[in-house]
């Protein structure tokens, strides 16, 4: 086997919904289905591929999405808000499948704000997160990024696919960058 190198990975959540949005995995663009305010991208990739095998927006900030079998450890969740009003903050069992992937002190940063700030002074909120799914969450720390004060291009996640030989099969994981 050649060897195994990092593969880039870039996320950007726009706060303003005509500003492009972005996940790129290597040299590859996926594209979001639909472009919504106030929702969220949810990309199911395929940790050996890197394909998406799951690609939906989720509007609805109180429930988790249905990501069926992909909620193994051979899987990995991007989430990406979308122009994202501080009255869409996740909650319930949303926020619960956020944080079992991986999710943590950023998701509660923008709660926080919301909570204890709120609309009035801060119109929209950016999150994204990059985490693992299946078993043993939420063990396992997600790579998050969450902005509050306004830039309609929104803040760009970067990260590292790191590749690791296991019994022959490459295996990638995400790993933090000096964001």
């Amino acid at each position: 086997m050649s060897e195994l190198k990092p593969v880039p990975m870039s996320v950007k959540s726009p706060m303003d919904s005509t500003y492009q949005i972005t996940l790129a995995v290597g040299d590859a663009q996926v594209e979001i289905p639909d472009r919504k305010a106030n929702s969220y991208w949810i990309v199911v990739i395929d940790r050996t591929t890197l394909k998406p095998v799951y690609n939906q927006v989720h509007t609805n900030p109180d429930t988790a999405p249905d990501i069926g079998p992909y909620d193994a450890d051979n899987y990995m969740l991007v989430v990406c808000s979308v122009a994202l009003g501080t009255g869409y903050v996740p909650q319930g069992a949303f926020y619960d499948f956020l944080y079992g992937a991986g999710a943590g002190t950023q998701l509660d940063r923008i709660i926080q704000v919301n909570q204890q700030i709120g609309c009035g002074e801060v119109g929209k909120m950016s999150y994204i997160l990059v985490g693992l799914l299946g078993p043993g969450r939420p063990n396992t720390p997600g790579i998050e990024l969450a902005q509050t004060e306004y830039s309609a291009s929104g803040p760009i996640l970067t990260i590292q696919l790191i590749p690791a030989d296991i019994s022959g099969t490459v295996v990638y994981t995400p790993s933090r960058m000096g964001n």
